[in-house]
C-alpha cells in the first residue's frame, strides 16, 4: 500500500558513507570540481540568455502594441523589463486589457518590421554619437 511505502526509510548509504558526507571534511571528495572561470563562464552565458530572452519579449511588445495600441510603444521596453522570466503573466495581463489578445497575436511579419525599426534607431544613434564625438575633437 501508499502507506507502508511512505514509511519505508529512504537513507542512502555506500561504501564511501552516508551521501550527506561528500565533500565534508573528513569525508570523501567530491566527485568533480568545477572552475571559478567555468562558473564565471556559465554566469556570463546565462546573463546573456536573459538580456536576448528581454530583447526578444521587448520586440514582440512593440509588436503587439504597434497592432493593439500604438501610443504605448515607447512603453514597451519598461514593460518587457518589468516582466522579463514571466512572459506568462504579461500575456495574463494583455488578454485582460485587450479582450483576450496576447503576444501569441503577433505575427512574425510586425516582429521583423519592429526588429528593423530598431536595427535602423540604433544605427542612426551610433552615427550621430561618432559625429558629436568628432564635432568634440575637432
Amino acid at each position: 500500500s501508499n502507506a507502508a511505502t511512505a514509511s519505508t526509510s529512504t537513507s542512502t548509504s555506500s561504501s564511501f558513507g552516508a551521501l550527506s558526507a561528500i565533500g565534508a571534511p573528513g569525508g570523501p571528495a567530491a566527485p568533480f570540481s568545477v572552475s571559478p572561470a567555468a562558473v564565471a563562464a556559465a554566469g556570463e552565458a546565462a546573463a546573456a540568455a536573459r538580456r536576448k530572452e528581454a530583447q526578444s519579449l521587448r520586440v514582440r511588445l512593440r509588436a503587439f502594441y504597434a497592432r493593439h495600441n500604438s501610443e504605448k510603444i515607447e512603453d514597451a521596453e519598461g514593460v518587457a523589463r518589468h516582466f522579463n522570466g514571466r512572459e506568462a503573466d504579461l500575456n495574463e495581463h494583455l488578454r485582460k486589457r485587450y479582450n483576450g489578445r496576447d503576444l501569441t497575436s503577433v505575427r512574425p511579419a510586425d516582429v521583423g518590421a519592429q526588429e528593423k525599426l530598431l536595427q535602423e534607431r540604433a544605427e542612426a544613434a551610433a552615427v550621430a554619437a561618432a559625429a558629436a564625438q568628432e564635432a568634440e575633437s575637432s
